[in-house]
């Protein structure tokens, strides 16, 4: 049984810092400004959401504000509220603020908005002034602070540190395009200015750092937030350019500023030899028309990347090398492009955007149409987007019936004739007698409404129900291990709870140390109902709202109403000390070699080890037993993906010459979902899947099979066993503390490991 209602009060964080205002001594950021007049109290002057105004629906995103205290200095306590998906409001947790006499102070938290309709509420604890309270919105028809509006769904979202032309062309060039996905520049010329910590890159596509100027760096030290935050976010999943500039070897060497992002050697510069590789490089149609004296102004830094992988080189000369870190990448061009040589050239922004092919999906460069076909918007199932079917899938609960409408109209019109003329016809023509109607029609009215409560019951049943679906991935070079919880619960009754995910207990050996654990909802991109997009939401702002613990780990007091659902989103990232794997070795033909091993703590079911464009089915194993790659056989990976082997789908009959299954947009499958995600250009992209997959881009490990990795992917939870549900993470679904038992749960958990490969050294060169 659920158990009594718990619904804490939005503002109780407040009470619990109140007594500390008095002693709290907090530094922060702060500008002088003197106001013209002394204020009665301390007031809003500006707000700023996401790096330079751009920021995304759903994803983390810094919130600054500007705050003018009055002539007392006093300390404060802001938090931030925002509607969610559904959009009920949720406080974020209480940052404390030293407000200074006569000036006005900067402060930063980190939120996420829930719908197009964009509303941030600010409410400001103060000592001596009590609550001070404003919203901002997108639209603003007076001089008040108001919000950018968020960057439009599928667009993509490039952060460029310093000056490039070359990104503004490739921005230009893909609006042209109607099927294109359009890119977004937010231009960041001081290092300072970027995020603090990597949950803010949650909705960067990639981040382009243009090494034109030394001194632009020079605050990016290797102890510096900044820098932390940057290389957080390459290790778990993110993408960074570096376009070399004269000053490369300065600030990619050794005691180079970004030396730590890098990790690149560099030697002496020598000029650009020819062009051949260059124009080859672009389509070939595009000639680099210059006399060679001019192209001897060119100078090329030669660039030693042992672990990368040189996508282009002109003679033994690299011009672009690509490099795995963790679950991300690196790139870099050692070439120029802000170079006068190149200005004219047309090939230079496709040269660019080639080399952010993965983090762009295919954005069109120099009014060139994307040729993929364009993505279905499911209007039969109000979702365009892989994310969006995700969620649906998640969002069906077993036992939990749907009426369908035309039964439902029926019964309406079926209401509506009893208590009318079928009312009048019982009273009139069996009673004869109409004054009975005043006891006929509320009987009628009883029986009907008893009735639809009990059919609801029996089709909505009275047990919580949860769904969940993860995705765990482990790298076996930097012991990484982060993961992904999509989870759904469906209450029986109007309540509130407390949810969390916890990590998993027992998957890996050694010591797991927790570095980032955050819970929150989880919403539906798109325009359709119940998404994101939509710019007709009215948002709901109901009277008790919910919040986020300080820690971001928990979700306390999240209303669902009776028979009703909600989705949310859990999302870790830990070190572990286990050597996981040891590397595998790439032979001459391009097949591995060496011996697999089940580094986990649990067997294994069948699963697939891909590399390349090749896939090895992998047979159970034990805990800790090995298999050697040679004894087992090789496959096409997009046709072992296509067909789904792993994810036990029926066989569909095909027309002849067709080697591989289109995906199925009404499945409702989240593994058959996931295992589309995480190859998702792999298999050909929208053109296979039939839908975008935009929100949850970080999930697509396509380009880590291009760079020396070998991907082993591993289905858990077939069996049920204690040892594999110890494997997974773990669904918390409290009221008043006390973990709700659930039954019938659907749970889907995809394991996978990143493991390297080097080259045999008799390929070396080849």
């Amino acid at each position: 049984m659920v158990g009594p209602s718990h619904a804490p009060l939005r503002f109780h964080r407040f009470a619990l810092f109140a007594c500390a205002l008095v002693c709290a001594n907090v530094p922060a950021t702060v500008r002088a400004q003197a106001p013209q007049t002394p204020l009665k109290a301390p007031m809003f002057r500006s707000v700023r959401a996401g790096t330079e105004g751009f920021y995304k629906l759903g994803c983390w995103t810094p919130v600054t504000v500007g705050i003018e205290a009055s002539d007392k200095s006093q300390s404060a306590m802001l938090v931030f509220s925002v509607a969610d998906s559904d959009g009920v409001p949720c406080d974020y947790p209480p940052i404390p603020v030293q407000l200074l006499g006569g000036r006005v102070t900067s402060a930063t938290g980190y939120v996420r908005f829930g719908n197009a309709e964009v509303t941030l509420e600010a409410k400001l604890l103060t000592e001596h002034d009590g609550l001070i309270s404003e919203k901002f919105q997108t639209d603003s028809f007076d001089e008040r602070p108001h919000l950018d509006y968020p960057v439009p769904l599928g667009e993509r979202l490039v952060f460029c540190v310093g000056r490039s032309s070359t990104l503004r062309q490739v921005a230009e060039a893909s609006s042209r395009g109607e099927r294109a996905k359009k890119v977004r520049v937010a231009q960041v010329d001081d290092v300072l200015r970027l995020p603090t910590r990597a949950m803010g890159y949650e909705g960067v596509d990639a981040v382009v750092l243009a090494a034109d100027k030394l001194g632009r760096y020079a605050a990016l030290t290797s102890d510096s937030a900044q820098a932390a935050a940057l290389r957080e976010y390459v290790q778990f999943g993110g993408r960074v350019i570096v376009v070399c500039g004269t000053d490369a070897r300065q600030l990619l060497g050794a005691r180079g500023p970004l030396a730590d992002v890098a990790g690149l050697k560099l030697g002496d510069a020598v000029p650009l030899p020819r062009t051949a590789a260059l124009e080859e490089y672009v389509g070939g149609n595009k000639p680099l028309r210059i006399p060679a004296r001019s192209l001897t102004q060119l100078s090329i830094p030669r660039a030693d990347a042992p672990a990368g992988v040189v996508e282009l080189a002109e003679g033994d000369l690299p011009l672009i090398v690509r490099q795995a870190v963790g679950f991300g990448s690196i790139a870099w061009v050692t070439l120029d492009l802000e170079h006068g040589v190149l200005a004219d050239w047309p090939g230079r922004p496709l040269l660019l955007a080639k080399t952010m092919n993965a983090a762009l999906g295919g954005a069109a460069t120099d009014g060139q149409i994307n040729s993929a076909p364009q993505t279905i918007y499911a209007s039969n199932y109000g979702y365009n987007d892989l994310a969006g079917q995700l969620h649906q899938a998640v969002d069906q609960f077993a036992g939990v019936r749907v009426v369908p409408f035309f039964a439902l109209a029926l019964l309406v019109i079926t209401y509506i004739a009893l208590i009318g003329p079928g009312d009048y016809l019982l009273v009139r023509r069996l009673f004869k007698r109409t004054e009975l109607t005043w006891l006929t029609f509320p009987v009628i009215v009883v029986v009907t409404s008893t009735a639809a409560y009990f059919a609801a019951v029996a089709l909505k049943g009275d047990q919580l129900r949860a769904n969940q679906a993860d995705v765990v991935d482990c790298d076996a070079e930097l012991g990484l291990v982060r993961g992904r919880t999509f989870a759904g619960v469906f209450s029986p009754v109007s309540q509130t709870y407390d949810i969390r995910v916890d990590m998993p207990a027992k998957l890996l050996p050694g010591k797991l140390t927790a570095d980032r654990l955050t819970t929150t909802w989880f919403g539906a991109p798109g325009e359709g109902l119940g998404g994101m997009h939509r710019r007709d939401m009215a948002s709901s702002w109901f009277s008790t709202g919910y919040q986020t613990s300080a820690d971001l780990s928990m979700l306390e007091g999240a209303p669902i109403k009776v028979w009703s659902s909600k989705l949310f989103l859990g999302a870790w990232q830990a070190h572990t000390d286990a050597k996981l794997h040891a590397e595998l070795t790439e032979g001459a033909d391009g097949e591995l070699t060496g011996t697999l091993t089940n580094p986990f703590r649990i067997a294994l079911e069948p699963s697939l080890l891909c590399y390349g464009s090749r896939a090895v089915k992998v047979p159970a194993l034990a805990p800790g037993e090995s298999k050697n790659l040679k004894d087992l056989e090789s496959r096409d990976l997009t046709g072992l993906l296509a067909n789904a082997e792993i994810m036990m789908r029926k066989q569909r009959e095909l027309s002849p010459g067709v080697r591989t299954q289109i995906h199925d947009v009404s499945s409702q499958d989240p593994g058959e979902i996931l295992m589309k995600m995480m190859f998702y250009q792999s298999l050909g992209g929208a053109e296979h899947a039939r839908l975008a997959n935009d929100e949850l881009t970080q999930l697509d490990f396509s380009e880590l099979l291009k760079l020396r990795r070998a991907i082993l992917v591993a289905p858990l939870g077939t069996t049920g066993s204690e040892a594999e549900q110890a494997a997974e993470p773990r669904l918390v679904v409290a009221v008043g503390g006390a973990d709700i038992a659930r039954e019938h749960d659907l749970h889907r958990t995809i394991v996978r490991l990143s493991i390297p490969v080097r080259r045999d050294v008799k390929t070396e060169g080849k």
